[in-house]
């Protein structure tokens, strides 16, 4: 097992990982492919996800669980989708902090970022 080595940090809300991908798909098959890329996040929970809108807004750990997972607070995960023409799109993706504040930061965000980026490039 690896050891997170923390960085002492007084992280805030502007403690967040984004990133936009081009796509050459339509929307409808951005959505599909970002939606399973979410998958791969351990603890992933979509409170909205509307292929009308969209739009994919969740969270991972305890955010907004009424909990704090152990060694995170959770990530709140929000991926847009837009048309860049008929078979092109565009994705946004950030993950931001589930709280407004925490001492110890071990890079599970960056983590979770990193895990996206990966899945939808592939």
């Amino acid at each position: 097992m690896q050891k997170r080595d923390p960085n002492f940090i007084l992280a805030d809300a502007s403690a967040r990982c984004n990133a936009t991908f081009s796509l050459p798909v339509s929307t409808d098959d951005a959505f599909d492919l970002c939606a399973a890329a979410l998958v791969y996040l351990p603890g992933f929970y979509a409170q909205k996800s509307s292929k009308a809108e969209l739009q994919i807004d969740g969270i991972t750990g305890g955010a907004g669980m009424g909990y704090l997972a152990f060694g995170s607070p959770g990530e709140r995960i929000t991926v847009s989708i837009k048309s860049r023409g008929p078979s092109q799109s565009e994705a946004f993706v950030e993950s931001k902090l589930g709280t407004l504040f925490i001492v110890l930061d071990y890079g599970k965000n960056r983590e979770n970022f990193n895990t996206i980026s990966k899945r939808i490039n592939e």
